[in-house]
């Protein structure tokens, strides 16, 4: 997200920013699988989360299209008055503020997962 606005910061109005990235195919739920490096990747966001980064650092709803199972490209364009819109907050239950629950990071565990729910 740091990237896209710091991207977004440099793009005139109306700029266009193509991305390629690793992805999962879904435009339903948002959410990226991310951990330490595993399959030549840090993380995989969804398409539609893809959408919702852009929209949150001004850029627009980009429009994205796959072209291998698990790689896309985006188009995005700066909006005329971009700015960040915070409009979601982390979705992930935490018993306490404290969280020191062990997680491992195998690596079948931090592969990417699939969108189960088409």
């Amino acid at each position: 997200m740091v990237g896209l606005y710091a991207m977004q910061e440099l793009l005139k109005p109306s700029g266009v920013l193509l991305i390629e990235t690793c992805a999962v195919d879904c435009f339903e739920h948002s959410y990226a699988n991310f951990g330490r490096f595993s399959g030549g990747m840090w993380w995989q966001p969804t398409a539609l989360c893809i959408q919702d980064l852009c929209r949150l650092t001004g850029l627009g709803t980009p429009e994205v299209r796959f072209y291998h199972p698990q790689r896309c490209l985006a188009r995005a364009v700066k909006t005329e008055n971009a700015r960040p819109l915070f409009t979601r907050g982390m979705n992930f239950p935490f018993e306490d503020i404290h969280d020191q629950v062990p997680r491992t990071k195998d690596v079948p565990i931090m592969a990417p997962a699939e969108c189960r729910h088409r």
